[in-house]
């Protein structure tokens, strides 16, 4: 039998989403008979957790920077493997070893270009550095195109497992001072341009006129600080900092409608999530998530923001059960079928057999 070894490459091993594919990922090809797995970061917090990672069969190394004699050497001494790198600049001083006949798979792209704020220059540096690698994927058709991407490429939407939580609400609702007797719409996104946090507020002053116990709940790194000082102060929006991933489960297993409202995104990790409880989700942005959501059927989903028709869709999935179980149970059955971790780990597994 062949073995293919891959070997990881990504900065943060306690970063966002795409870090934690990463190693979910490689921890899962660690346990097949078939595959060969090891990590190389530049995160000295890798070092206490070394030993971890082995007991699991995913064979771990420190390096202190890209550019540096010992990742060349890491590297090397692994032998010749497909290198998946999960992200810009981490592609950018992997390339070097498609000299030595290794193949190159890129996951740098997680959004729209407009989103990163690149230059023109700048776009056309990175879409000829992806373009130099073997294979791109990203989590959004829309995002491949946006670097102008010609080689081979596929879309791998992000994993999501279905998520329920053996935690009474009364308990959530007293941790987060929230009431019971209220319904509430959450948004999870850290404050930083592109997330229309004042276009939400806008569409709350439109719920609020219809409804009394209508609460939006924001919850993101920077909320409390650009928001509360900003906006007047009203009992129907509640604002939290960055939170514990543990602690957003928990506020979305309590709330009852998902919320995102941005410029452009590649795939909301918390959107996901919200499906995979059978929340109905809102969601308005630029069109990077349109291979998995469709209008209507498994979410109330818009490229651009329109006060008049996001509000009436809100009201519709708030006045009619029959309209929001539609629309929850149609999401849920998405990510159980096409955002489930062992499909998506056989889409990874397809892509570096064709290499």
């Amino acid at each position: 039998m062949k073995v293919i070894k891959v070997g990881f490459i990504i900065s943060r091993i306690n970063g966002g989403g795409r870090e934690k594919r990463a190693i979910n990922l490689a921890l899962y090809l660690s346990s097949l008979s078939n595959f060969s797995t090891f990590l190389v970061t530049t995160d000295v917090d890798v070092l206490n957790k070394i030993e971890y990672f082995h007991t699991l069969g995913l064979r771990v190394f420190y390096v202190r920077k890209w550019a540096s004699i010992n990742f060349f050497k890491v590297i090397f001494s692994q032998g010749r493997c497909i290198l998946h790198t999960w992200g810009f600049i981490e592609t950018f001083y992997s390339i070097l070893f498609r000299i030595f006949k290794y193949k190159i798979v890129n996951s740098a792209i997680t959004g729209h270009s407009s989103g990163f704020k690149f230059s023109f220059i700048k776009n056309q540096f990175w879409s000829f550095i992806l373009n130099l690698t073997n294979f791109t994927i990203s989590n959004s058709r829309v995002c491949l195109e946006s670097f102008y991407i010609k080689n081979k490429s596929n879309v791998i939407f992000n994993s999501v497992d279905s998520v329920s939580l053996d935690i009474n609400k009364a308990s959530i609702a007293y941790k987060f001072g929230l009431n019971l007797r209220k319904r509430h719409v959450l948004m999870v996104a850290n404050y930083k341009s592109g997330k229309l946090f004042h276009k939400a507020i806008d569409l709350l002053k439109v719920i609020e006129g219809k409804f009394n116990d209508i609460v939006f709940v924001f919850v993101g790194k920077d909320v409390l600080m650009n928001l509360s000082t900003n906006i007047d102060q009203r009992d129907n929006l509640i604002l939290f900092d960055q939170m514990e991933f543990k602690d957003i489960l928990e506020l979305q297993y309590f709330c009852d409608i998902g919320l995102l409202i941005s410029d452009f995104e590649g795939q909301s990790n918390s959107i996901l999530e919200f499906m995979a409880m059978s929340k109905p989700v809102v969601v308005v942005e630029g069109g990077g998530m349109k291979d998995l959501l469709q209008n209507k059927f498994n979410s109330i989903y818009y490229n651009e923001f329109d006060i008049d028709i996001i509000s009436y869709d809100l009201i519709r999935i708030i006045e009619d059960p029959v309209f929001s179980l539609f629309i929850s149970s149609n999401g849920y059955k998405t990510v159980r079928d096409f955002c489930n971790n062992q499909y998506i780990s056989q889409k990874y597994i397809d892509c570096y057999c064709r290499l």
